[in-house]
């Protein structure tokens, strides 16, 4: 077997069982991760088959794969992300250049096998890109639903007492958290959000419906800023308080006190126990120690 297959076997092999156990971030049996890891898998096994079509095919997914795996970095840096986008970016390379990536022949036997797999690659692949499309051009319409959402429970009278535990975390803008941390002496929650953040979107499916989160931030001050808003809102704009606070990815969380003093941040993806444990650490060390800003509108 030449090379460049063997190691695009192994690599597609290692990213399939990466994805299947939770690595990519896969919110849904029908999310982009799981068409990836798909298409990985067939082609790792129309590599080992000596599939033709598996060698320019694994190209083509590796090069997608490395524009995927940049965009995880850039928005949550992680290792994982970054050995990844270099494993495909070799893997490229490797397949294409004749000397190390051309196929032998199949055996006759495994033809009918081998075609299942380049199927199950080229699915696989069509269901990545479509579905990772249809994320990014539903994520606006999700944000203004959110923002609208948001808005009416604002201007809800206030209720005596809460019948039952809502099932998404009810967020408020800057400005109204600030004003609402001086009057009940609560610090606020931030999250540092944007529209096109996939892990944005995988948070709000997730992490912020566990009812414990919830509850938990239902003692606290829920903010969402989106990190693109360049227009004020109640005083202040995402875009200038990502800046003051030095956010450079999405999503980041902050623990910020009244006067607007930072006094904790976690930046990534984190799910419900992780959150939850970041935020009982933080409001321990609350009070020990200034803030490192302070923002005013």
């Amino acid at each position: 077997m030449p090379f460049g297959a063997m190691y695009g076997a192994l690599f597609f092999t290692v990213l399939a069982l990466w994805l299947v156990l939770g690595g990519g971030g896969s919110a849904g049996p029908w999310s982009p991760e799981v068409f990836l890891a798909a298409a990985a898998g067939g082609t790792a096994l129309g590599l080992l088959l000596g599939r033709r079509f598996a060698r320019f095919g694994g190209a083509i997914l590796a090069a997608l794969v490395a524009l995927w795996t940049g965009r995880l970095f850039l928005l949550a840096p992680d290792p994982a992300p970054v050995l990844f986008f270099v494993g495909s970016m070799t893997c490229a390379l490797l397949l294409l250049l004749p000397v190390t990536g051309r196929a032998e022949v199949a055996p006759r036997a495994s033809s009918v096998f081998g075609l299942a797999m380049d199927l199950l690659a080229v699915a696989g692949s069509a269901g990545f890109v479509v579905g990772t499309v249809w994320l990014a051009s539903a994520a606006p319409h999700e944000a203004a639903a959110t923002t609208a959402r948001a808005a009416r429970a604002e201007s809800a009278p206030a209720e005596p007492a809460r019948a039952a535990a809502p099932t998404r975390v009810r967020w408020t803008d800057f400005g109204s958290g600030l004003a609402l941390a001086a009057s009940e002496g609560k610090p606020l929650v931030v999250s540092f959000v944007a529209s096109w953040c996939g892990y944005c979107q995988k948070m709000d499916h997730t992490t912020w419906t566990e009812p414990q989160v919830i509850d938990k931030l239902a003692d606290l001050i829920a903010v969402r800023v989106d990190v693109d808003e360049t227009s004020p809102r109640n005083g202040y704009a995402g875009a200038d308080l990502a800046s003051r606070y030095g956010i450079r990815g999405t999503p980041a969380l902050m623990l910020i006190d009244a006067a607007g003093h930072a006094l904790a941040r976690a930046d990534g993806y984190r799910d419900g126990p992780q959150t939850l444990a970041w935020l009982e650490s933080a409001l321990k060390r609350r009070g020990t120690g200034g803030g490192v800003k302070s923002v005013s509108p």
